[in-house]
């Protein structure tokens, strides 16, 4: 039996006391584009297609420390894409021309706090895309086969801090477009638009341990265009222009991996986007969509959890990047004004902490009834949202503080209580479940049984196919993804196929069959 007691969940009404956009003091672009912002050092740095911020001559480049603006000598000759702190260095990738005033270096250039630092005059056509530091080395992405004299990179580059070494092979697949980086699980993940890594078949994202590449999570249909990892719950969101996930699971270009399985993100939107930022523990995006998650919402939307929100005004389009900096939520793109805030490519989102965490809760993400022995240790998974800190804690006292949470119960039958406390400022937030513990030597072992369902998404009807099951008892239920049963029958396959009519709201479900102890779970999608 799952026992699942949600807290009281409180949301505020949107635009509540402190919830504001604001101009950036002292900054006026003369072009109103910003490609990449980034903390690093307690400053924050912005490149884009402006030539001066006011009356500072900062060519693409310059750093704000809260009050006003510093230019960085000569800057850049055009702007960086993507940046990182790596060897007490910060690192600007792009398709830049010159470093410095100088083309003798281009695409790649360092920052030490007085001087820059190139790396040599690369071919003009290539493009870094995104850096990111993994175990003791900065990997680079982009647009290249042969970078910094080093021949058949095909789109990564790995960098230790002296030189530059190719990464088994690279990314394949013609057109290769290698788009983003992010650490999640010990691996580092690579997402785009290639077939192949090394000589390992992939489908638009792929894993690299330090040693050798791998597939991952089965891939999506199409480009990955943003990454992004909770490292709270333990999550990785992705981006992109793709409508499936995993080989099976339909989405509208978002979707969320959590260790196991990919969900659905609050219904996605009518386009992409490209980036992700987590601001006082909530999951915000910037694309170009117009509609996410059912509701007209251009440009930039916060995700609570379930359904997506807007920021409360109506929203000039061209959000392309954000970065949180002394409690607030940079905003960076190619729009001229936020509201009635004339706000050339830089704007800035006040959520007060306090604010934000009345609209937190806690959520087991979904697991099973009845585990068996020899089948453990089982990972459960947190299904919470806006939480600063998790705590799962166990019928013998153990206790762990990580998104995820491996537990092997000593290998022993009977029922557990399982406890997990969602913290947030001073609001907290409790979710209680059981799991049955059964001997595998009181099963019959059987083969799982095959399982079709349609129309997926649907829209109050679907069809479940299963002719393993005709003339059988099934218990059929339907959970959200905080673990709450929707739904739960048990019903008789008089034939091969099985119809419900659902009355449920919008978003993604787990469909959950179970037949002579044998469980077959599959998503399922309302639009």
């Amino acid at each position: 039996m799952k026992q699942i007691f949600l807290g009281i969940l409180f949301i505020l009404p949107l635009l509540s006391v402190g919830q504001q956009w604001n101009k950036v003091p002292n900054t006026f672009l003369d072009q109103p584009y910003v490609a990449m912002i980034e903390e690093m050092n307690s400053m924050l740095f912005i490149s884009g297609g402006f030539d001066s911020i006011n009356t500072l001559e900062v060519n693409h480049v310059s750093s704000f420390d809260g009050v006003g603006w510093t230019i960085l000598n000569n800057g850049l000759g055009s702007s960086a894409e993507c940046s990182a702190f790596f060897n007490e260095k910060k690192y600007f990738g792009g398709g830049f021309a010159w470093v410095d005033g100088s083309s003798a270096n281009r695409k790649l250039a360092t920052w030490d706090g007085a001087n820059w630092e190139g790396f040599g005059n690369q071919p003009v056509a290539l493009t870094i895309k995104d850096l990111q530091e993994y175990n003791g080395s900065l990997y680079g992405v982009g647009s290249f086969t042969e970078l910094f004299g080093v021949q058949d990179l095909n789109g990564i580059f790995r960098h230790d801090g002296t030189n530059f070494f190719e990464v088994d092979g690279g990314l394949l697949g013609a057109p290769v477009s290698v788009k983003k980086l992010v650490v999640y699980d010990s691996l580092l993940l690579v997402g785009g638009y290639f077939l192949q890594a090394g000589n390992i078949p992939v489908s638009n994202i792929a894993a690299w341990d330090g040693i050798q590449w791998s597939s991952y999570a089965g891939g999506v249909n199409y480009i990955i265009n943003a990454m992004f990892v909770d490292t709270v719950n333990e999550y990785l969101y992705i981006s992109g222009d793709f409508t499936q996930v995993g080989g099976t699971l339909p989405v509208n270009y978002f979707a969320r991996w959590d260790g196991e399985n990919w969900l659905d993100v609050g219904g996605g939107g009518d386009c992409l986007a490209v980036d992700f930022e987590l601001y006082q523990n909530q999951l915000y995006a910037a694309g170009c969509f117009t509609e996410i998650g059912g509701d007209s919402i251009t440009g930039i939307a916060r995700f609570n959890g379930l359904d997506w929100d807007s920021l409360g005004i109506a929203y000039n389009p061209g959000a392309n990047i954000m970065e949180v900096f002394q409690e607030e939520l940079y905003v960076g793109g190619s729009y001229t004004q936020i509201g009635d805030t004339l706000a050339p490519g830089l704007a800035k989102w006040l959520y007060p902490l306090d604010s934000a965490c009345k609209e937190m809760y806690a959520g087991i993400g979904i697991h099973p009834d009845t585990i068996y022995t020899g089948q453990l240790p089982y990972t459960f998974r947190s299904g919470s949202y806006g939480n600063s800190s998790l705590q799962w804690e166990f019928s013998d006292g153990y206790t762990n503080v990580n998104g995820h949470c491996a537990y092997d119960f000593n290998d022993t039958p009977g029922t557990y209580d399982i406890m997990l406390i969602a913290q947030c400022g001073v609001e907290a937030d409790t979710v209680y479940s059981q799991v049955i513990i059964v001997s595998n030597a009181s099963i019959e072992e059987k083969e799982p049984f095959d399982l079709n369902v349609y129309p997926n998404p649907f829209d109050g009807k679907i069809s479940i196919e299963a002719e393993q099951l005709v003339g059988k008892e099934v218990q059929v239920s339907i959970y959200d993804l905080q673990g709450k049963r929707d739904y739960q029958k048990q019903l008789k396959f008089s034939s091969d196929t099985l119809q419900l009519a659902l009355d449920l709201p919008k978003g993604s479900y787990q469909l959950e069959l179970i037949s002579e102890g044998k469980k077959v779970v599959q998503q399922i999608v309302v639009e």
